[in-house]
């Protein structure tokens, strides 16, 4: 079952240019707040939840949905698709 992931999807969205994260790497949380950074910038997120592997979901105020993939052995590959 997916796990929400919204308040640490929220805190990276939020968090300033150049901060670290405060989770463990490569964890749920860590991935949720890795992810609310990448899509700083877009509408700001109303739901988040852990996918397949080392994704999330998001879902944003404007209606969007989006798959933020994380690959490679630090993570650093990041792919934003949008989500049926």
């Amino acid at each position: 079952m997916p796990t929400d992931l919204t308040a640490e999807c929220l805190a990276g969205y939020d968090a300033p240019k150049g901060a670290a994260c405060p989770y463990m790497f490569s964890s749920s949380s860590w991935l949720a707040w890795m992810a609310g950074r990448r899509v700083a910038g877009m509408s700001r997120p109303t739901a988040c939840r852990s996918s397949r592997g080392y994704s999330v979901r998001i879902k944003t105020a404007g209606g969007s949905q989006v798959l933020v993939a994380f690959a490679g052995p630090d993570l650093t590959e990041i792919t934003m698709d949008r989500a049926p």
